[in-house]
């Protein structure tokens, strides 16, 4: 069952600014790694304002570097639903020095000025990159893949409605956008061991929604040219890995060849809380889960453990190691 906290509402501007900022500095708060040192983070995904009961204690637990959520954060930008992930998501993370890196979701949408704040100045936009020790993560605004899902990208939407904010705000990520060329830069120009790269919508997914022809079309290649480590999305409600993926273009239309050499690792990690999708066993898959989760990520050096974490009893769903590809 899911238990709803009772809260008294913050004054806003100061929920903003948390939010903006992650975690606010604390006696124990993290100083970022040198380059030979090892650090862990966390992504969780889909949990709205409030996680499912669990997650929460066994993040802080794993006391991560930082934890980025990876959409749907809250429902259609409501102020009440602010107040409550604050206290109940960012607060516990603040205690334990844990800064927090949102990506934006379908249904965080419409968005309104309060979201420029949570994004890096001068830009103030929905995507961004950082670096932490000898990693350089990017978060990608991919919400136009839900129009394309749809198969309604063109059609009048009612004004204030989510799929009409999504045509009217999200940033489009085709060649030429203004996304596409920021994102080419940025992969082109970091020179970080390994790339993580986290967006809302999957490339890949059979487990509720469908696969993005389009990111696989547009953005994995990207991805291989710049030898990203792994691709992790939420969206799809269940846990999700394949195997490293390839994008052939040969044909037309992408089609997906698993390729040790050259793939990408894509992680669904939307166990976050909202009703569990079922899966459907794909000969790409290396391991699904219908299950409540999180994933921690333990990096060092040229490799990476990757641990699937179940959200109620901690126990462990799914485990592997990556290994960066990188000079």
């Amino acid at each position: 069952m899911r238990l709803r906290l009772r809260v008294v509402m913050l004054a806003l501007p100061v929920v903003l600014t948390m939010f903006a900022q992650g975690a606010p500095a604390t006696a124990e708060q993290r100083q970022a790694p040198g380059e030979e040192q090892g650090f862990t983070w966390i992504a969780t995904a889909d949990h709205f304002e409030e996680p499912v009961e669990g997650l929460i204690e066994h993040v802080v637990a794993a006391r991560p570097a930082f934890v980025v959520g990876i959409g749907d954060l809250v429902f259609q930008s409501r102020p009440q639903d602010f107040a409550v992930f604050e206290k109940v998501v960012i607060g516990p993370l603040a205690a334990v020095g844990a800064k927090f890196y949102p990506v934006v979701g379908n249904h965080d949408y419409p968005l309104d000025d309060r979201w420029s704040t949570f994004w890096p100045a001068p830009t103030n936009r929905p995507y961004y990159s950082f670096d932490y020790g000898n990693s350089h993560f990017v978060i990608l605004d991919t919400n136009r893949a839900v129009l394309e899902e749809a198969g309604a990208e063109s059609e009048p939407y009612e004004e204030g409605s989510e799929f009409h904010a999504i045509q009217m705000q999200a940033s489009d990520f085709e060649p030429g956008s203004a996304q596409y060329e920021w994102l080419s830069k940025d992969l082109e120009q970091t020179t970080k061991k390994h790339i993580f790269v986290l967006f809302h919508e999957p490339a890949f997914s059979y487990g509720g929604h469908e696969s993005s022809t389009r990111i696989q079309a547009v953005l994995c290649p990207l991805f291989e040219r710049h030898r990203v480590t792994a691709a992790l999305s939420g969206h799809s409600h269940g846990y999700e890995r394949f195997v490293p993926l390839r994008v052939d273009m040969s044909s037309g239309s992408p089609v997906a060849v698993p390729d040790e050499e050259r793939g990408v690792v894509y992680v669904v990690a939307a166990g976050g809380w909202r009703s569990l999708y079922d899966i459907t066993r794909h000969e790409t898959h290396a391991a699904i889960a219908k299950e409540y989760h999180f994933v921690k990520i333990e990096v060092s050096g040229d490799r990476a453990t990757c641990s699937a974490i179940r959200a109620g009893d901690g126990k462990l769903l799914d485990t592997f190691e990556l290994k960066s590809r990188r000079p």
